[in-house]
Order: C-alpha cells, then structure tokens, then sequence
C-alpha cells in the first residue's frame, strides 16, 4: 500500500497503463511520489518488446506505457535503464517510435551515461537514428561536463573517414556514410579544430547531408559560435505540459485545413461530398540546423515544421525519405 490516500501501488499501474499520450500533470505528480514502488514495473515496462501482433496502435493508451516509463526512469536517473535505452536505440522497430521521445533527455544521466551511448554511437550494425541521436546525447554531456568532452571528441572523431596524400577523404567516389553528417555537426557544436580537416574536406567532395545540417558556411559559423542547443533541466511536469500543447497544435492545424477545404455553398442534394482537400505540393527547402528541433531529423511522429498538421513522416518526411 502506498501512502498515497490508501492507493495501491497496482492501482498506480494501472493509471500508468490508461493515461494515454497525455497524462494529468496531477497524476504523473503522484508517480513520482511513488517511484521507487513502481522501479521494478517502470524497468520492465521499458524493456518490453511487444509481440507484432499484440503492438498497440497510437490510439490505445497502452502505446504510451514506455514512454511514461522512461521519462520517470529519466527524471529518477536510474541507471539501470540505461542499457535498456541503448536496445531501444539499436532497434529500428522501437527505435522508430521511441527514440524521439527520449533523445534529447538522456544527457541528463550526465557522465554515467558515456559508456552506454559511447558503444551505441561506434556499433555500425546499430539503428542509424539511434547512433545519431547518441552522437545528440554525447556532445550535450560534453558540453555540460567539460572534464569528459576529449573523451567524447574522440570518439565522434572516429565517424570521420581519414584524408589520403591528397587531402580527400579516404573512400571510394560513391561511398557515402550517414553518419559522417551527423558528427560533422556535434563536433562543430564542440568548436573541435581537430577534426576541421576531415570536415572541411568532406564538404568539398559533397559527402554531408546540407538538407540536415547546412552548407560549409553553417559548419563555420557553428565552429564560431559553438554550442547553440538549450540544455534546460529535465522537469518531467514540463514534459508533459508540452505534450498538451502539441496536442492542441494539432487540433488546430486539423481545423484550420478543414475550415479552407470547406466549400463556400452547399448543393441541395443529401449525397453532396466536400471535395477532398488539395495534394501538399510546396516544395521542400533546405533546412538549417536551427531549423530542426535540437539540430537533428524531425521526429517522425513530430508535427511536420512546414505547419500542414500532419506528422513528419507523412508529409515533409515521406518526400525527404524519397529523395
């Protein structure tokens, strides 16, 4: 029994396991009060890989049983969580969901987390969205905890292909690595001279991603500029406010679009239909890193930044994939 008016530490797991995407600020409240009961659920919770044909869908309120699971094992810093956020990031098939929800929180753990996303970041058979989001996690602890920043230098360093006698990138003239684009632009963040180089020549021979992260002339007002991501405190409370203004956002761009592709009149006839709405055809511009929230890949199940209202990867995202 908790101490929680009489209320069960099962009876907290069941809040958690009806909440929803959107929990009452009040509830997850009192699941903080009772995290240490609920440790044992909350790890387990996490490490869950749903059978195919049991996966919630998004509108079952059991889909957000990991996400409240670890952002309450974040807030915790339980660090027996953390190899169970690396499988997730190794796992295109969680990874696709779940990563978005908790890259940019996990700098957090601090140091005690460089062994975990160190590995992640350097295993090449690991899900290419979860390695880029550990190189995010890696350069926001480097920034934070100064002592650790060679180490983690390092190893965003070892992404980089070598330069030959020539001073061109050592590969062959099609080869091209993901994620070359996404430690160019932490190391940037980092101002690391050490790597400007292997950078800089990379960007002559067309081997970034400028959709991402900018053209050489970003890369350089970055290595100016340095470090430009907010690292406020992690508050779960905060978390979950946002998740309500996501929610209303969406409802908003929902209506809007229903409110332009309403006809002006309405014929007489009961089997009239509104025509349906016209295809998106703005074409995609490049984006800058401060474009993107946290200078990496939109979420894909993020509102899409052009303002249409769909998720990313239906819309801005499913052209970018095609391209």
């Amino acid at each position: 029994m908790s101490e929680d008016e009489g209320t069960t530490t099962a009876e907290l797991i069941q809040t958690i396991e009806q909440a929803g995407r959107t929990p009452d600020p009040e509830l997850v409240r009192r699941w903080l009060q009772h995290t240490k009961a609920l440790r044992p659920y909350l790890l387990h919770a996490l490490a869950t890989d749903w059978e195919e044909d049991e996966l919630p869908d998004e509108d079952d309120p059991r889909a957000y049983i990991e996400v409240h699971a670890g952002f309450l094992l974040i807030a915790a810093r339980d660090e027996a969580a953390l190899p169970l956020f690396a499988q997730i990031f190794r796992d295109p098939e969680r990874g696709e969901n779940l990563i978005e929800w908790f890259a940019g929180e996990l700098h957090h753990y601090g140091p005690a987390a460089l062994t975990t996303f160190i590995d992640l970041l350097l295993d090449e058979e690991a899900f290419d969205y979860g390695r880029s989001s550990a190189a995010q996690i890696l350069s926001a602890i480097a920034y934070q905890h100064p002592g650790h920043k060679s180490v983690i230098v390092q190893a965003l360093r070892q992404l980089l292909p070598s330069l030959d006698a020539n001073g061109n990138p050592d590969i062959g003239p099609e080869d091209y690595d993901e994620m070359w684009t996404w430690a160019v632009l932490e190391l940037s963040r980092l101002q690391d001279e050490g790597s400007r180089p292997q950078i800089e020549a990379l960007y002559q021979n067309d081997r970034i991603d400028t959709w991402i992260i900018g053209d050489i002339d970003d890369y350089r007002e970055r290595m100016a500029g340095g470090f430009d991501r907010p690292l406020a405190d992690f508050d779960i409370i905060e978390v979950y406010e946002e998740l309500f203004q996501q929610v209303a956002f969406w409802q908003s761009a929902q209506e809007s679009a229903a409110a332009q592709t309403e006809p002006s009149f309405r014929l007489p006839s009961p089997s009239y239909e509104p025509p349906p709405p016209p295809p998106f055809t703005e074409p995609i511009q490049p984006h800058t890193a401060a474009d993107l929230p946290f200078g990496r890949k939109v979420g894909r199940n993020e509102p899409c930044p052009c303002g249409s209202g769909q998720k990313y990867k239906k819309c801005h995202g499913r052209a970018a994939a095609a391209a």
